[in-house]
């Protein structure tokens, strides 16, 4: 569930895996009783997610006896337990209110006396709300003893039965079933996973291999033809559906719906019929087998498609295409101690551009334009070629960087070079302090702010 939680709209998400935030409240979950536990269900609630799943005997709720409950497993044939279905469900209502604690303490406690310690894994801040939700466990007789477990899921439950029957003719039946709203909420959700798993059963698609891992490729083929006719059902049923596609009742006279077995056998038909030198589905005519034709013999696509160019394709810069808002905010979270320092790209074609002299072609070096000091690099990039320090690593100037202060804005106006520019001697010059960095970075913002505006 840690999970889902970056995926829905107005949480705090990272963004790592580049996900779109698609749920616009956290979902109601359902799990069968491997998941089942106070742990879990406590969890659920203070994150603010719903949950239902079966309980298995061993994890029933702490703080109620097992004579309370349906815990022992039943005998086919018990006709006590068979008389017990009809009974009404034995259903446990818990409310509880987790308050807002201190920083840095992870025990909440709640506020209902017959609650236990809630565990958290982190602490709320100060100004956190009190998160209340509502666990429902619900206890009763069907073919065996049954506990379900829900938390914000079920507003009430009670006793139903509904009607069933099979056959046709003097060979039809009927009887009832017992039914509750958590069963009901239960079986109407995680029932969909059966229902699959029987649609799938239904392909018969495997083969004996030694390769184990085919089991699971042959699996997903199969949940592919199970989608497929779960989406054409929806399209042959569902009037927006069939007003959107243009399905007239005359259209679904002529071509009823299809059951799963002869939905498979037409697409079995179309596979082996197919090819893409007919231009009858999207992307057939960028199918390698079309393009090496001559435009004159190819088909006419049945679907109007932007021509590809000529060549090979572009490979574009997927990581600038992958940079979210969210991920370069975090980056630039901490300006003082963040890996980005601006755009340097300017900087980086200088900094190619850097020549070192030998002494044999500058013997005495010559004058940084920076901080007058003897030097014998300079920018081969900049129009005057200035002689800058790069960190030299021996000498008397090791260490200075007036390769990267000459090229810094916010640096502007503070090198020697520059003191001719306001009127001053360069005999009168002294080195910038850290103060004055920082007064002149601020005055080089605001001409900036200013240009930027009058642009």
């Amino acid at each position: 569930m840690e999970i889902l939680c970056p995926l829905v709209i107005g949480e705090e998400s990272t963004m790592i895996d580049f996900n779109r935030q698609i749920f616009k409240e956290k979902p109601h979950i359902t799990f069968d009783n491997y998941f089942s536990g106070d742990g879990i269900m406590n969890w659920a609630g203070e994150n603010g997610f719903s949950a239902t799943m079966t309980c298995r005997r061993d994890r029933l709720p702490g703080g109620v006896a097992n004579k309370y409950l349906h815990k022992e497993s039943t005998q086919n044939g018990d006709k006590r337990a068979r008389v017990g279905r009809f009974n009404n469900p034995i259903t446990l209502v818990k409310t509880v209110t987790v308050p807002p604690v201190l920083a840095g303490v992870t025990d909440r406690k709640a506020t209902s006396p017959a609650s236990d310690v809630a565990s958290v894994s982190d602490a709320a801040p100060l100004d956190t709300a009190p998160v209340t939700y509502t666990r429902v466990h619900v206890s009763f007789q069907s073919t065996s003893s049954t506990n379900i477990s829900t938390v914000n899921a079920l507003n009430a439950n009670k006793r139903m039965v509904l009607p069933r029957e099979r056959g046709q003719g003097a060979y039809k039946r009927k009887w009832v079933i017992e039914y509750n709203e958590a069963r009901q909420l239960y079986l109407s959700s995680y029932g969909r996973i059966d229902t699959i798993d029987a649609a799938v059963k239904k392909c018969h698609m495997g083969y004996r291999s030694w390769k184990y891992w085919h089991n699971a490729k042959t699996h997903g083929y199969a949940l592919v033809q199970v989608t497929a006719y779960d989406m054409y059902k929806e399209c042959m049923t569902e009037p927006a559906a069939l007003e959107a596609f243009g399905i007239t009742p005359e259209d679904q006279k002529k071509h009823p719906l299809l059951s799963f077995h002869e939905f498979r056998e037409r697409l079995a038909t179309q596979g082996l019929q197919y090819n893409p030198l007919n231009n009858n589905y999207p992307g057939d005519s960028k199918m390698r087998a079309v393009t090496q034709q001559a435009k004159n013999k190819r088909a006419r696509a049945l679907f109007d498609e932007e021509p590809r160019r000529r060549g090979r394709p572009i490979k574009e810069n997927r990581r600038a295409q992958e940079v979210t808002p969210e991920v370069f905010s975090l980056a630039k979270k901490n300006k003082l101690k963040s890996r980005l320092c601006g755009d340097l790209s300017h900087y980086a074609q200088h900094s190619q551009k850097l020549v070192l002299l030998s002494s044999k072609e500058c013997k005495n070096g010559r004058k940084c334009e920076w901080c007058g000091e003897p030097c014998w690099t300079f920018c081969d990039k900049c129009p005057d070629k200035p002689f800058l320090h790069n960190n030299p690593l021996r000498g008397n100037n090791v260490g200075k960087i007036c390769f990267l202060n000459y090229h810094n804005d916010s640096c502007f106006g503070l090198g020697k070079g520059d003191a001719s520019m306001f009127g001053i001697k360069k005999s009168d010059w002294r080195p910038a302090t850290p103060k004055l960095m920082r007064e002149q970075t601020v005055v080089i913002n605001k001409i900036k702010e200013t240009l930027d505006t009058e642009g």
